[in-house]
């Protein structure tokens, strides 16, 4: 038993320290920019390189949708008003195929009204950056996204940790019972 707490704490510090490792990583990646205006996606692209990402740019939404599905960006930054699909659109189509689903969309927009944000979140965006965009703004809210990002990462390794430990103590005990023995090894 005493053997038993130690490999457990041995585990949590090691996964703890798995997360620290994950969390202090400065960047997720690839980013996917989405704007139909040449201007904002050069400008993007300035800043977000800058930063150390790896960025692509699309003018329009079905490039980047067919794009997204062959190369999957770690964020996506999606501007609403386009021709020929709208950022809704887009949003609505990464979030309706499971492989896209898990990726990330920050909506960059002029558009103010608050049933235009709300709308962004219902078709499945995690937040909404008013144009013009203030870049400590963007720098602070993409930081927090990537952090809950890597907390959501370490928790789910943690859970699979501690799903395999209980399937090697019920393949222990399913196995020790076939041979007249409890589970602790007594006759």
């Amino acid at each position: 038993m005493i053997s038993e707490a130690k490999d457990h704490r041995q585990q949590s510090q090691s996964l703890q320290a798995g997360a620290a490792r994950v969390m202090k990583r400065d960047r997720v990646g690839r980013i996917m920019v989405v704007d139909d205006q040449p201007a904002n996606l050069k400008l993007m692209e300035e800043i977000l390189r800058q930063e150390g990402y790896t960025v692509r740019s699309f003018p329009r939404g079905r490039l980047a949708l067919a794009v997204a599905g062959e190369d999957q960006p770690d964020l996506i930054l999606l501007d609403i008003t386009m021709p020929e699909m709208d950022g809704f659109e887009v949003c609505e189509h990464l979030k309706s195929d499971p492989k896209l689903a898990p990726i990330p969309v920050i909506f960059l927009s002029a558009l103010s009204d608050t049933n235009d944000k709300v709308k962004a979140f219902r078709c499945g965006g995690v937040d909404y950056i008013t144009k013009p965009i203030s870049i400590p703004i963007l720098r602070a809210r993409m930081a927090a996204l990537f952090d809950q990002m890597a907390v959501i990462s370490a928790l789910d390794a943690r859970k699979s940790a501690a799903e395999l430990r209980l399937l090697e103590r019920t393949r222990s005990m399913l196995g020790s019972a076939g041979d007249g023995k409890s589970a602790d090894g007594r006759p």
